[in-house]
């Protein structure tokens, strides 16, 4: 029996957290690096949060402004017949229906106190829009408390039961609609749900608590569908929002952890698989389900479909394969939502896995935490330095018009993704900043005394994006 302590650490620094001491702030705290809030029952653990709770807030006045935009609409429509008039109506008092869901649910982050970040944290560019809209999300909460992937839970359930001896403490990365980490906290004395959304959680939170939700399908005629969970309520289960590239929890905090339908739809599917070690009990148990992910370092030319080559990789990452093989699951279940939709089966590939050995940190990571901690030589000597008079190739940015839309920054054949337009400037003022500065170090010195709200983060990606490439086009 192994014995483990779920303990939460600074996304940052990796320091574990304390209880937070101001007056009306809920939450947790690091001496470095300041409070993590907790709102409406969920810790926000990214490294940002007032930015996180902020893009709750501008999601609220989305659905506002969509709500308004299809009343102004049906008000202007030329007079229709009477079945479009009735259908017009309930449109329009569904779309308001779910405004007012999603001003309810994200009601604490509005009312939640803004704690002052450390100006040199480098913890901007972790404050991505955290995780799906809330309507993408909508279609994974219906198909969750529907009961439609009930039986897909119980296997997970069962195949804990069948390998893991030890029922200390659970976790589910990527928890979704938080019905599985519902399933789990029957199972383990402990039940832990990270996921990047904290709209999703929010809400997961209010329906593991026993609140019965209504949300209008605009993609059925404008019918409710209610959420509810009907099980007595989970007071083991807890939920935190964080990024599953840095998870913020201990090392060994865990005997089991769960993830699905996640390595397949991020962008760093390794260094995922990497924490998920970190944070497993030695001997501990990882479960996964999803479709076949690349992962970096796999030649082209080889990058199977089929999972042929899942068991190597596992035991690359310091797992023992006990299960791997194909399961037919079924996804986002459009029966569940329209009654003129069919069902869709996924086959994907499933695997239990044993830890046998923990991993040392990568360099990139350990210069990380050193930074945060205050030593920031590691870092910056990852960096190439430019000589006076050389260029950087092929700088340039691109829009992308797609749901993540932002900005581009081509480093030669190197790549970086800004999060959005100011991030992109910034990108495009270190770079000309570089040309004449001697160095990485130098040109953020310079940066930090002439650009207003600068945060370093968003230039340690590039940094981290040019080591890894192991050079920088020079003309």
């Amino acid at each position: 029996m192994v014995t483990v302590t779920v303990t939460l650490t600074c996304p940052l620094c990796r320091t574990p957290l304390a209880a937070s001491d101001p007056p009306g702030v809920e939450g947790e705290r690091c001496e470095r690096c300041g409070v993590y809030p907790r709102v409406g029952g969920v810790t926000v653990l990214v490294p940002q949060p007032d930015a996180a709770l902020e893009a709750l807030r501008q999601s609220v006045m989305d659905a506002w402004v969509a709500a308004t935009t299809a009343r102004a609409k049906a008000e202007r429509a030329a007079t229709p017949q009477e079945p479009d008039r009735t259908a017009m109506a309930r449109a329009v008092a569904g779309a308001s229906a779910n405004q007012q869901l999603l001003e309810r649910v994200t009601a604490p982050a509005g009312a939640s106190t803004r704690a002052a970040r450390r100006r040199d944290s480098l913890a901007s560019a972790f404050a991505t829009s955290l995780g799906w809209s809330f309507d993408s999300l909508i279609p994974y909460f219906i198909e969750d408390w529907s009961g439609v992937r009930a039986a897909v839970r119980d296997r997970f359930v069962a195949d804990v039961e069948h390998h893991s001896a030890d029922r200390a403490a659970a976790l589910v990365v990527g928890c979704g609609a938080g019905a599985l980490v519902r399933d789990l906290s029957a199972v383990f004395t402990q039940a832990y749900g990270l996921d990047a959304s904290a709209a999703g959680l929010l809400l997961a939170r209010r329906i593991l608590d026993g609140e019965a939700v209504e949300w209008h399908l605009a993609a059925d005629d404008w019918r409710p569908v209610r959420l509810q969970d009907d099980a007595p309520r989970a007071t083991n289960a807890r939920l935190v929002a964080g990024d599953a590239r840095v998870l913020p929890f201990a090392d060994g905090s865990f005997t089991t952890v769960v993830t699905q339908y996640l390595l397949d739809v991020i962008v760093d599917p390794a260094a995922t698989i990497r924490e998920v070690n970190r944070v497993l009990a030695p001997g501990g148990v990882w479960i996964n389900d999803g479709i076949p992910c690349h992962l970096e370092g796999d030649p082209e030319l080889l990058r199977s479909s089929d999972g042929d080559r899942w068991p190597r990789h596992l035991r690359a990452f310091g797992f023992e394969p006990l299960e791997v093989g194909l399961r037919s699951n079924p996804h986002l279940a459009e029966s569940s939502r329209s009654r003129w939709s069919t069902r869709i089966v996924h086959a994907v590939v499933h695997s239990v896995a044993r830890k046998t050995r923990s991993l040392d940190p990568s360099p990139v990571d350990r210069a990380l935490v050193a930074y945060f901690l205050g030593e920031r030589a590691a870092l910056l000597a990852m960096a190439p330095s430019l000589a006076p008079g050389c260029e950087l190739s092929s700088v340039h940015p691109v829009v992308d018009s797609g749901a993540a839309a932002g900005g581009k920054v081509s480093f030669g054949d190197v790549r970086y993704r800004a999060r959005d337009d100011q991030t992109l400037t910034l990108m495009l003022e270190f770079l000309r900043t570089l040309l004449a500065a001697s160095s990485v170090g130098a040109a953020l010195d310079r940066l930090r005394d002439t650009v207003p709200r600068f945060e370093e983060r968003d230039v340690v990606l590039a940094i981290e994006s040019l080591h890894r490439a192991g050079h920088v086009a020079l003309t």
